[in-house]
């Protein structure tokens, strides 16, 4: 074995992995805990007028419940959902179980007066724990977000700078369960956990009706089209990338950001990331005796799950003046039949004096991607800037097309970075995009058994852009991207 084979063998060896179980150690209880069962029967389902009564009357019990209690949500008797407001926050939570059996959905058409807004003019999350320790939110329930007519507000109407309500959200909890749940339409991200500690999300599925969001891009792909057409020769083509450019919807499935989190056998259908692992820079979350201080998104394994969107991501990370981070994240046996993105590496392209991130120990393991739609794998600076829009130092959503740019920077560090077993099976574009920064080149990326069948002509020649990345293709890598060494 060369110098050089010694080394990959120890880099990978030295990436830590982590097993298909809790690895962490449950914060410590929390004293008094009874336990008790408060089966919610006062609400009332199949109408419209009844969901601020209903938002109301389950934020009180939940907010009041004592240490240890288990608030059911049982199915309504006739099998139609509890209309809910937006709003609901549930904060300082200790050791309570909330189990959701019914259909709970958010009002439609209510926006601006209507749903509740912050000082800040934002709309509240539909549903938002902060502050909490040893919280389970499982059971067999549906929540609908209504969110149909949010992506048309925010696509081809009345848009505002307001961001749009989340559906879950989780800030600053720790020991975390979500488990069952169904997630429908939300007015943007579906489950947000920033940061967590200690958490687990098992069978959860999320649903976005991909046919609605696809038809309002394409609407407002075709008004910037008419708007630009004199441009360029080339925009009666930009038809054909209208499908897939997430557009601002920002219909992720699942965002986590802390320590010690496992996601495992969800089935996420979107167009947008279905799952973006997010930084941290510098976090304090829990109390008490199960206080966390947190520097760095880390130590995640999201396995045993099929995905439809724009990404198994990990970013986009930003650098910050303290050090955003994002280390020793695996993704493995993951089913992407369909998906726009497949692996999808991204920093985001703006650097700032002083300013600094890093990208470390990252692992795609065991991983299908059939037919995408975009890029199979993308490794980079994120594709962020919307057609029409001002590129600035922003890598366009359209890139190589239309001479568009994707700009680098060199303040997001990029190192040990393994594919292995990736399969990718016609993609209707190249194999992908590698794309460091010449003053800090991308460090031991790895590609093992990374094999792309029947790859797209456009616009590489089958073949990778790969620029600044010192790079490794071992075992049946083909085809080998540029910049990589073949051993």
């Amino acid at each position: 074995m060369n110098l050089l084979n010694h080394f990959l063998f120890f880099l990978l060896l030295s990436i830590p992995r982590i097993s298909s179980a809790k690895w962490w150690k449950d914060g410590n209880p929390i004293p008094n805990s009874i336990h008790s069962l408060i089966t919610v029967t006062n609400l009332i389902s199949n109408k419209f007028n009844e969901a601020k009564n209903n938002s109301i009357l389950l934020q009180n019990i939940i907010n009041n419940a004592k240490p240890g209690a288990t608030i059911i949500v049982p199915p309504s008797k006739d099998k139609t959902p509890y209309w809910f407001h937006g709003g609901n926050q549930f904060s300082n939570l200790l050791n309570i179980t909330i189990e959701i059996q019914g259909e709970i959905r958010a009002v439609t058409t209510c926006f601006d007066g209507c749903w509740p807004q912050s000082k800040s003019g934002n709309f509240l999350h539909f549903f938002f724990f902060e502050n909490c320790q040893h919280l389970k939110v499982y059971g067999q329930g549906r929540i609908d977000g209504s969110g149909k007519g949010w992506w048309a507000r925010y696509t081809i109407g009345a848009h505002t700078k307001n961001k749009r309500p989340k559906l879950f959200v989780f800030q600053n909890v720790t020991d975390l369960l979500v488990a069952n749940l169904t997630f429908v339409n939300s007015p943007s991200f579906n489950l947000l956990l920033s940061p967590v500690a200690r958490a687990e999300v098992d069978h959860v599925t999320v649903i976005t009706d991909r046919n609605i969001v696809r038809r309002l891009k394409s609407t407002m792909s075709e008004r910037r089209r008419l708007a630009t057409s004199s441009a360029s020769s080339l925009h009666h083509d930009r038809k054909l990338f209208s499908p897939l450019q997430p557009e601002d919807l920002n219909t992720d499935g699942i965002d986590p950001s802390g320590k010690d989190i496992w996601i495992h056998d969800c089935n996420i259908l979107n167009d947008d990331d279905s799952i973006a692992v997010k930084p941290l820079s510098n976090a304090d979350i829990g109390g008490g005796s199960n206080y966390e201080h947190l520097t760095c998104s880390e130590n995640m394994l999201i396995e045993n799950s099929k995905l439809t969107g724009f990404g198994a991501s990990i970013g986009s990370v930003p650098p910050h003046s303290d050090h955003n981070c994002v280390k020793n994240i695996t993704f493995r046996n993951i089913s992407m039949p369909g998906t726009g993105k497949g692996i999808y590496v991204k920093s985001n392209p703006t650097c700032g004096n002083g300013e600094t991130a890093e990208i470390t120990e990252i692992l795609y393991e065991d991983v299908t991607i059939d037919k995408p739609l975009w890029w199979p794998i993308w490794i980079g600076p994120q594709q962020q800037q919307e057609p029409g829009s001002a590129l600035g130092r922003k890598c366009a959503l359209q890139y190589p097309f239309f001479d568009s740019q994707c700009p680098t920077q060199g303040c997001v560090t990029f190192t040990n970075i393994t594919l292995r077993r990736v399969t990718v099976t016609d993609p209707l574009f190249s194999p992908g995009v590698v794309l460091g920064n010449s003053t800090n080149k991308m460090n031991n990326v790895v590609f093992e058994d990374v094999i792309v069948n029947n790859p797209g002509v456009l616009p590489y020649n089958k073949k990778y852009l790969c620029k600044y990345c010192n790079g490794v293709a071992m075992g049946r890598t083909t085809p080998v991207p540029s910049c990589f060494k073949k051993i």
